[in-house]
């Protein structure tokens, strides 16, 4: 009998850990899961507006580059940041603003996959 207690008893806590260690790997996975969806809604947002800035160059449009590039600042390291940042420094049409962009889309992807 007091084996059987005993073993019931260690599938209880058994349960019990299993439980916790699946409590905390889904909030893990939650957790990572947002982070993707705000980096992701960021790069999105920073992509279309700098689209918007080069066909129809003004300051709304510059404004909501630099406001996704914000969001960026919180959300996504900083080679993106970086790499944005050399985008806004570049003048359209250039050699340097074509490499300024390649070095800001690969940032965005890169860091994308390691999410």
């Amino acid at each position: 009998m007091n084996l059987f207690l005993a073993l019931i008893g260690g599938l209880g806590i058994g349960s019990l850990l299993t439980t916790v260690v699946n409590h905390f790997l889904l909030k893990n996975s939650e957790n990572s899961d947002r982070l993707y969806r705000e980096k992701r809604e960021a790069y999105i947002g920073m992509t279309r507006a700098l689209y918007d800035v080069e066909i129809e160059p003004g300051p709304k449009n510059a404004k909501a580059f630099g406001y996704y590039l914000n969001m960026a600042k919180i959300f996504g390291p900083q080679n993106v940041v970086m790499a944005g940042q050399k985008v806004i420094d570049t003048d359209p049409c250039t050699m340097g603003r074509d490499e300024a962009l390649k070095e800001f889309y690969e940032a965005m992807k890169n860091d994308l996959r390691k999410t």
